[in-house]
């Protein structure tokens, strides 16, 4: 919590710092899922009888858009019900209260064609059309990494370079 309160004072503190131009927008975005799965004649061994789950995600974000800083802060509570002593229920079902996201970017013009975006913190990423690294979009829990995240646009072509922990 300490964290999140420090990055919300960092965030206004540069936007008050910056021109009028470059002050932040501030969006807050969030969504709610809940589903049921069941599953009968298990696949696996020494398992008897059907099972049942109710899996529930909440994502909330709040994001801060200026004319080159932006920052986004994104909390996951991600939890289950229905479940048994025999459902194997792990960390890719439930993860509760989890500060999914928190980072500051820089996004830097280079020319009229060019530019370079820089974030640095904890984010989570997709690259290579989600077939390298993506953000899960099924499983109850996401994956997110601490690090460094630069992507270069270029009209022939973009190159992103990144370090995680």
């Amino acid at each position: 919590m300490k964290f999140i309160l420090m990055f919300l004072v960092l965030l206004s503190i540069t936007g008050n710092a910056l021109s009028a131009e470059d002050a932040p927008g501030w969006h807050v975005n969030g969504s709610y899922r809940l589903r049921y799965e069941h599953l009968s004649n298990s696949f696996r061994p020494n398992v008897t009888g059907d099972d049942e789950l109710l899996p529930a995600r909440l994502l909330l974000s709040l994001k801060a858009v200026g004319k080159r800083l932006y920052g986004e802060i994104e909390l996951e509570d991600s939890r289950a019900w229905l479940d048994d002593s025999d459902t194997p229920l792990g960390t890719d079902d439930v993860n509760t209260a989890e500060p999914l996201q928190a980072y500051l970017g820089w996004r830097q013009p280079l020319s009229n064609e060019s530019k370079l975006l820089v974030r640095a913190g904890r984010f989570t990423m997709d690259i290579g059309s989600r077939r390298f690294v993506a953000r899960n979009r099924f499983r109850n829990t996401l994956n997110a990494y601490t690090g460094i995240h630069t992507t270069l646009d270029r009209p022939n072509g973009s190159f992103t370079f990144f370090y995680t922990l």
